[in-house]
């Protein structure tokens, strides 16, 4: 069994599963095409990584983002929808 912390591994509550978390340098998304959204969002730290997220789901055709992080309102190419407010 893979131990917590290992090839990103992280162990769930259970103690019986886990999820595996690869981290890859910017996933698919090249780093041209990370630093043109953070330049043009004027993005720094942590909002790299929304960044990032909204890239990759740009790269693989995401039509919209369900998210409850206001964050993502900074990239207008993707659509994003609250599942916590009802519409």
């Amino acid at each position: 069994m893979l131990q917590d912390g290992e090839k990103g591994v992280i162990i769930q509550r259970d103690k019986q599963t886990y999820a595996v978390a690869p981290h890859i340098s910017c996933g698919v998304v090249s780093p041209e095409t990370l630093r043109k959204l953070a330049t043009h969002a004027k993005l720094s730290g942590p909002r790299i990584h929304d960044a990032r997220i909204a890239a990759l789901c740009l790269h693989h055709g995401v039509r919209e983002l369900w998210t409850a992080d206001r964050d993502f309102s900074l990239f207008p190419k993707l659509k994003t929808r609250n599942p916590l407010v009802k519409r």
